[in-house]
């Protein structure tokens, strides 16, 4: 069964399709048969005292979805083109967005595809079912940070964590076990004392 999506005055929205970051259209589909779109976030905490727990955080982490559409064509090439077309895009990094009537997801990189063909469409009707996953690009930011103190060292006024201070030099130390004779005396004192 297809299942169409009809705007305010019943005109049918058909525009599901593939685009890359340029808008270009990778492939275009003839009907849309499901979608189910998961968005996730996790809440960070930990435990305190009393078997209490504290929250502190909240992530929200890259939606993952699955939407199954069909592509009809009398021609086995039109078909095949789909397929390499989804092909490239499973083996690649490349992001690309799918244009549904209501919403344009961006930045999606397809983990996995599975296709059929049924029985009412003979071989004329692929289907497809895409697993896709949001990519988030970060840019990473480096900074030259000038120390107050002397010779290059991080000291704890300079640091945000303690952790995070330099070595420090604190004199020289002696590696040897101890005084020998010391040692000695206290051994025989203990002999003495078991002895009683």
């Amino acid at each position: 069964m297809t299942v169409k999506i009809l705007d305010f005055l019943k005109n049918e929205w058909s525009n599901w399709l593939l685009a890359d970051t340029r808008g270009t259209t990778l492939t275009d589909f003839s009907s849309f048969l499901g979608w189910r779109l998961k968005g996730d976030s996790n809440v960070t905490y930990d435990p305190v005292e009393k078997g209490y727990f504290v929250a502190y955080n909240k992530t929200i982490m890259p939606f993952e979805g699955t939407v199954t559409l069909a592509k009809s064509s009398k021609s086995p090439a039109d078909l095949q083109k789909v397929l390499d077309t989804l092909e490239a895009l499973r083996t690649s990094t490349e992001t690309f967005s799918i244009v549904t009537p209501l919403r344009e997801y961006k930045n999606l990189n397809l983990l996995s595809y599975e296709y059929k063909f049924e029985e009412n469409g003979a071989t004329s009707q692929l289907i497809v079912d895409l697993a896709l996953i949001e990519v988030r690009e970060v840019e990473s930011s480096y900074s030259d940070v000038v120390v107050s103190s002397g010779g290059g060292a991080i000291t704890t006024s300079d640091a945000e964590n303690p952790s995070d201070t330099s070595t420090q030099n604190t004199g020289s130390k002696n590696t040897e076990d101890g005084n020998d004779e010391l040692t000695s005396t206290l051994y025989d004192i203990g002999a003495i004392v078991k002895s009683w």
